[in-house]
């Protein structure tokens, strides 16, 4: 009798210690799902650092992916824009696979500035505002995207844009007339155009490999209103006109100019070159 006391009070004992046992690797395993939804990147892995410098970086992503970016920017942004290209978000000259989505971490990953987005190309993309972030740095995880996952490549990029009070801006009248300037590497040339009654305005620039020929500089240009950072788009395909590569003569962008700003401001920055370039602003109002 005693014997099976005794047995019976053991089987007891290891039952208990069982369930112990089960829970505790339970609450183990909730920890760490908790902590792992992959919130930061794994010790081991470095994120793959590029520059917020307006270019298209190319990745390709598989199943069960987690990828991670580091962006960084060395110039006095306000504004940082962050865009991807992917399978049916993408220009008709680009061909990526991918179906992904994107989330944006401060440094230290307290702060989200945006958590898994489906869709960041063209008037699409995110803006992360930087007043109040100490590192001019932000990290990105790409997955796939949940709800349409397809494997393959995709494209990611970032800019921003320069404290207007940092710009000093030159009075450019409207006409047929070409400005003549020059733009320093790491440096922005501003211009403010008083609108009138302009309602739709090209703007043109003129640079090293552009028709009119004789400039050395290689630029790129971005139109904003009279805040100096909300960004004007682009009639023709309804972009943000910012940094763009190319305005040329022979295939000019234009913006509709909105009716409560009495003036625009234009920035020139280098894109692969410094150096000379012209521009002009031309009323082209129907």
């Amino acid at each position: 009798m005693m014997r099976t006391i005794k047995l019976a009070r053991m089987n007891k004992l290891l039952h208990l210690l069982f369930l112990l046992g089960a829970m505790s690797y339970i609450l183990t395993s909730c920890s760490k799902d908790e902590d792992s939804p992959q919130a930061i990147p794994a010790e081991n892995e470095l994120p793959v650092e590029f520059q917020a410098d307006n270019d298209w970086f190319e990745d390709a992503i598989t199943e069960g992916d987690v990828l991670w970016y580091r962006v960084n920017w060395d110039t006095n942004y306000t504004t940082l824009f962050i865009e991807w290209a992917e399978l049916g978000n993408q220009d008709t000259a680009q061909h990526y696979t991918a179906n992904i989505q994107v989330t944006a971490y401060a440094l230290d990953t307290n702060v989200v500035f945006f958590e898994a987005k489906p869709n960041g190309y063209g008037s699409q993309k995110k803006s992360i505002p930087l007043q109040n972030l100490a590192e001019q740095s932000v990290l990105l995880k790409v997955e796939l995207d949940a709800s349409a996952p397809h494997t393959g490549s995709y494209a990611l990029r970032a800019g921003g844009i320069v404290e207007a009070a940092n710009v000093r801006y030159s009075d450019l009248a409207i006409g047929n007339t070409w400005t003549e300037a020059e733009v320093a590497t790491d440096s922005t040339v501003g211009f403010r155009v008083y609108t009138g009654n302009a309602t739709q305005l090209q703007i043109i620039w003129a640079e090293i490999d552009s028709p009119e020929g004789g400039y050395t500089g290689e630029i790129m240009g971005s139109v904003f209103r009279a805040d100096g950072t909300t960004v004007y788009q682009i009639v023709d395909n309804g972009k943000d006109f910012l940094k763009k590569n190319k305005s040329h003569s022979d295939n000019p962008k234009a913006i509709l100019v909105n009716p409560t700003d009495n003036h625009i401001k234009v920035h020139i920055q280098p894109n692969t070159q410094a150096g000379t370039f012209a521009i002009k602003i031309i009323d082209v109002s129907i």
